[in-house]
Formats: structure tokens, sequence, C-alpha cells
């Protein structure tokens, strides 16, 4: 890393940091607050939603009934500083040429013009009532300290702990980032390894356990000061059920025990035949299947599951719509056991339907999903991993290197995560398709950087 004398800012931090506040300033002021789908749980503090977007906009609502436009202005703001740090650190850490300074910033604006443009969903994702409006750039901001406390020796603890709280707080924002943990555990314990430093090992498995107890604990109280139950989020095993029904037969009914619950999967199973919402009814071929499980997985959980649960619910326990929470909290102990009976007999089928929904999510994490460009982010991938281990067997503490090797591990862990419970849509593995190319670029920098040391100093051989 450069030296903290030449941290001034330059001339070229000033036209970005003019460029970026015209960027997300022109989105704020141009185009109008989006809600989608998810918003009203997050405006109504749903149990089936994690905590901390929730009581911002709660928070927001007491302070100004203009509360909406407040957000999507603290969203464009956020993400504005969150580029433009991530940016300066990349350009003081590789001095890099204009020209490769111009491609990591365009790989960092990507996202807000690729989603808009390129997803179903036309999101412009700084202006919608979304966690995505802060996730993305507070992502960035976590993969910064984290690459700092891999990188630099200087503020090495201060570093590591920023980079975990933010991970703490991203993961009650959303539960997709309950991964940045993992990884976090994984990249200081994998560092401890080899130099044989068990106790950090120790202590890095050790917050782990306690960020997970702590999250679980706050969320519960949340919802329990919210709406009266001492619950962690909820949902989530309804949406894995979507999944386990998609790859389910009818006479996996029979390992049900409880006739009313096997009653209810046979309702359910009907519709979903007739709508032509099993895996029978998908293409052949790997993507094709997977595109067509992500089609139907929505109508599955919310019209054929749901609704039917509901009534289950009504005729068999008085729970009805009046106590919706309580509603919701019961759809997933239902879910729970539905799953338990089922997936046993569907499990080669679910993780085969799995597997193909982690490709498209590998693919749409560095492009979008085309027979073209499939075969393209294959090859990147490939090229990824290649390169890298080049560059660690020149030179093992390479930078680069590192920073690819824990943008796989964030990728890995995002499209594993995500395949388990639901689609992998664009705006779920958008997160790591910055760094991916930036972690990219940085490697072909370091390689062309090396190969002109050998030739300038005669360097020879490989560095072990």
């Amino acid at each position: 890393m450069r030296k903290k004398g030449h941290l001034q800012w330059e001339r070229a931090d000033w036209i970005v940091a003019a460029a970026l506040l015209g960027f997300f300033g022109y989105l704020f002021l141009a185009f109008p607050v989006m809600r989608a789908g998810d918003t009203y749980q997050y405006e109504h503090q749903f149990v089936t939603r994690e905590p901390a977007y929730s009581l911002l906009i709660q928070i927001l609502r007491f302070i100004t009934p203009h509360y909406a436009k407040v957000l999507v202005f603290l969203q464009n703001a956020v993400t504005a500083a969150a580029v433009f740090l991530f940016w300066r650190f990349i350009r003081l850490a590789y001095a890099p040429h204009w020209s490769v300074s111009f491609l990591v910033l365009g790989a960092l604006l990507a996202p807000y013009l690729m989603t808009p443009l390129f997803a179903q969903s036309g999101l412009i994702m700084t202006n919608a009532i979304l966690t995505e409006g802060f996730t993305i750039p507070l992502f960035l901001l976590f993969v910064m300290f984290l690459l700092k406390a891999v990188w630099q020796e200087e503020d090495q603890r201060q570093n590591k702990a920023a980079s975990f709280l933010l991970a703490l707080f991203l993961s009650l924002m959303r539960g997709q980032m309950m991964v940045l943990l993992f990884v976090w555990a994984a990249v200081f314990a994998l560092e401890a390894l080899p130099k044989k430093k068990y106790a950090g090992i120790l202590a890095a498995a050790g917050l782990l356990a306690v960020a997970f107890i702590g999250r679980s604990y706050t969320v519960k109280l949340y919802n329990y000061l919210e709406k009266g139950y001492f619950v962690s989020t909820v949902s989530g095993k309804a949406m894995m059920l979507a999944n386990v029904l998609y790859v389910s037969d009818k006479e996996y009914g029979e390992e049900i025990a409880d006739i009313g619950l096997r009653e209810l999967f046979y309702e359910v199973y009907d519709a979903m035949e007739e709508n032509g919402a099993t895996y029978r009814y998908a293409g052949s071929g790997i993507i094709n299947r997977a595109l067509h499980s992500e089609s139907v997985h929505e109508d599955i959980n919310f019209e054929y599951f749901t609704i039917a649960n509901d009534a289950y619910l009504d005729r068999t326990r008085g729970i009805d719509a009046s106590d919706f929470m309580l509603l919701r909290i019961t759809t997933d102990e239902v879910a729970d056991s539905l799953m338990r009976a089922l997936l046993p007999k569907a499990l080669p089928r679910f993780l085969k339907n799995y597997a193909a929904l982690a490709v498209v999510g590998f693919i749409r994490t560095v492009a979008v999903v085309h027979p073209v460009l499939n075969i393209y982010a294959a090859i990147m991938y490939l090229a990824a991993v290649a390169i890298c281990i080049v560059r660690l067997r020149q030179e093992r503490e390479s930078r680069a290197a590192k920073f690819m090797l824990i943008t796989l591990l964030l990728i890995c862990g995002t499209v594993f995560g995500t395949s388990i419970m639901i689609q992998c849509l664009s705006r779920y593995m958008v997160y790591n398709f910055a760094i991916f190319y930036i972690s990219g670029l940085l490697l072909l920098l370091e390689c062309y950087e090396y190969a002109k040391r050998r030739r300038t100093y005669g360097i020879s051989g490989i560095e072990i």
C-alpha cells in the first residue's frame, strides 16, 4: 500500500467524486421512488424480514411523512460514497494508469446500469425501497476493509473489526448477507493455519458463533417488541419447501404421517401439476431446467402452497388473516414438517435441481443467461482460477490473487446459499459482479508488471 503521505486528494479524486455525485444525483432527481413486492413488508415491520432496514424506515417515518424520498436520497448518497471510497482504495493500492482506473470505476457502476437495462425487474436499485439500496454499497465497504486487513499489517485489527461489524450489520439487513460472516471467519482462519496460529482460528470460530447467537436473539427481540412474537425471521422454510415441492412426485405424499398435512400436499401438488409447475414440465438441459424452476418458484410458494395452507390453518387451527403474523409463523412450521417428510425421497432430484440453479447463479454473477454468454462465463471462471494459481506460484503474497480467492469464496457462498431457498435473480447475484472483474483486472495487471520486471531485471524462474 502507498504511504499515508501519499493519501492526499489528487485531481483524479475530485473528478471522480464530482462524476459520482452527478450520476447518483441524477438518479435521485430524475426517477421516482420505486416500490416492489417486498416493499410493503419492510414498511410494516413484517416478521418475514430482517429488522435493520425496517427499523430505519420506521425511524424516518417518525421524523418525516416524506420518509420514502429521504430513504432514497440516503441510498444514493451512501452508494456514491462507497463507490468512491472503494475506487480510491484500489487506485492508491495499485497506482494504476488512468485507463485501469476508468475500468475499475466502470465495473463499480455496472450493476447500477445493468439492473435497470437487462434485469426483468428493471429496478433502479438506489431508488427502490429494497435492502439492495444499502446492502450493495455496504458490501463494497466490507470487501474494502477485509482486503485492507489481508493486504497490510498496519491497522489490521481495526480493519478486521470494521469488516466483521459490517458483515454483522448486513446480516441484520438481509439474511443472504450471513455468508459474509462465514467468509470473514474462513479468510482469517485460513490465514492463521499455515502460520500455526491456532488461537487465531479459535478466535475466528468463536466470533462467528457469537455473531450468529447475537444476531438470532437480536432478531427475536426485535420481532417480540414490534409484533409480540419471540421468533427469528420467518419465510425461509416456505421458500425452500417450494424447491422441494417442485421436484416431488405425488406418491411422495405417502411419506407424510399426518393425514391433514398429506391432504394439503395432494391439494398443492394437484394445483402445481395442473399449471405445469413441476420438474416434469422443464425443458432438457441444465439451464432450461433451472429457468423453468425459477419461473414457477413464486407461484408454488405464494399461490399453490400459501393459499391452500392458509385455508388449512384456518380450518384446523383457527388461524386466519386477522392475525397475519401468526399465520406466517405457523406457515413456516407447516413447511418445515412437509419438508422433513418429503426431502428424503426427493433428495437426489432436489440436489440435481439445486446444482442447476447454482449454475445459473454463477452465470448471472458475471454475465446474463444466454447460450453464448453461458460459455463466456465458464471461460471467465476457468481463466480466473488459472491466472490466480499462476500468480500465487510467481509470488505467494500476490494481493490480486488473494483478492480473487476472496471473491470466488464470496461468489460460492452467495450462489450456494441463495440456490437452496430461492432463484438466483440478478439483483441477488449482482453483489460480486464488480469485485470479480476488478480482481481479475488486477491479476492481469500484476502479471504484466511481473513480466516487465523479468524483462528489465532478468528475473528467472518462479518465486516460491
